[in-house]
């Protein structure tokens, strides 16, 4: 599943605002005996204005 997510209040370290991030939540779950359990994780921040590095593949 994914989940765009928006985080606000946050204090940089000179413990001025740090302004609102955004990013994308990647989970990859699977149904056991126990219920639903996460396998998987992976938390992207969107980064306005930024791009891929190049691919290094030939």
């Amino acid at each position: 599943m994914h989940y765009v997510w928006t985080l606000t209040g946050a204090s940089a370290p000179d413990g001025s605002p740090a302004g609102a991030r955004k990013g994308i939540l990647l989970l990859i779950v699977k149904e056991e005996q126990s219920g639903w359990r996460i396998k998987v994780a992976q938390n992207t921040d969107i980064v306005p204005g930024a791009i891929a590095p190049p691919s290094n593949a030939r």
